[in-house]
């Protein structure tokens, strides 16, 4: 692979904005770039989640500071349903290939398609808080807030996340946000904190992983982390002040950009989705930089 360490940094800078304000990761930014970069493709994505591991460690420590409302039990928690069946969608993706690999594709494609679709129902139009005992049968956790929510459905949930980012190659991120801020109405701030917390965890687990096997392509990691940890510092300010509409707003662009790259790709317009992406996420990085410099006046009285 032959890259400039500044282009790298620059990746890194605005994957690590998009994590830290979206809690979403990073690796849609980073992972097809450095495919596109030349990196050989089994070190891309242990590459992609050795830097993602970083930014969430930052991101973590900075939403914690900036008292953003990541629930540290509940992304635990979540984290521990999310790893058996991101192994589990492994062998599911390798069954399906050997099927039919066109039949896999087409079927990959229109899951994440449907599931964006969902995503974006679920942050626009967020679920209603739990009001009284959890209706789903078991034991419990309270969570940060006070309400009390059933071991069975936030595993059903943390499975759920695990399975969809490891099927669709797209990180838990894009399925744990809507997850917190739909069906267990969390506040769009914390549910983007809590996502970054579990992003932390997984990715944590995964580096390990890959790193024991050989296949993190540890120069790139680091030059992308030149960029992307000062990233998490930006969009962790800007977590912090950004309307939650526009939060919304943003979360949702992004993901219509995303079904739009993922629509072209098949019909050989590669180079017109990742130029969509590209616009989508420089937009998001404007909206994080707009908000740290020019951030929302103060209630009146206050």
């Amino acid at each position: 692979m032959t890259a400039d360490p500044p282009i790298l940094i620059a990746i890194g800078l605005l994957a690590g904005v998009i994590a830290s304000l979206l809690g979403l990761g990073g690796g849609m930014l980073m992972t097809p770039f450095l495919a596109g970069l030349g990196l050989p493709l089994p070190l891309v994505v242990p590459t992609s989640t050795c830097a993602i591991a970083g930014t969430a460690a930052m991101t973590g420590v900075l939403n914690w500071r900036q008292r953003n409302g990541g629930d540290l039990r509940l992304a635990a928690l979540i984290t521990l349903a999310m790893v058996p069946a991101l192994e589990a969608s492994t062998w599911i993706n390798r069954w399906l290939r050997g099927l039919n690999p066109a039949l896999a594709d087409g079927l990959i494609g229109g899951l994440f398609i449907l599931m964006m679709a969902w995503s974006l129902h679920a942050v626009l139009r967020p679920g209603k808080p739990l009001a009284g005992p959890d209706p789903w049968p078991g034991p419990g956790m309270r969570l940060g807030d006070g309400r009390r929510c059933s071991l069975a459905r936030l595993g059903l949930g943390g499975s759920a996340a695990g399975l969809m980012g490891g099927l669709l190659g797209i990180g838990g991120g894009r399925v744990l946000v809507p997850l917190f801020s739909g069906p267990l109405g969390l506040d769009i701030k914390a549910a983007i904190a809590t996502s970054s917390l579990c992003i932390l965890f997984s990715s944590c687990y995964s580096t390990a992983s890959f790193g024991a096997k050989g296949l993190v392509e540890w120069p790139v990691a680091a030059w992308l982390l030149c960029g992307s940890l000062p990233g998490a510092w930006l969009g962790s300010l800007a977590l912090a002040r950004v309307d939650r509409e526009r939060l919304r707003r943003t979360f949702a662009g992004l993901s219509i950009a995303a079904m739009a790259a993922m629509a072209l790709a098949p019909f050989g317009w590669r180079r017109t989705a990742m130029a969509i992406l590209i616009v989508a996420c420089a937009w998001v990085g404007w909206v994080a930089l707009r908000s740290v410099i020019r951030p929302p006046p103060a209630p009146a009285g206050a």
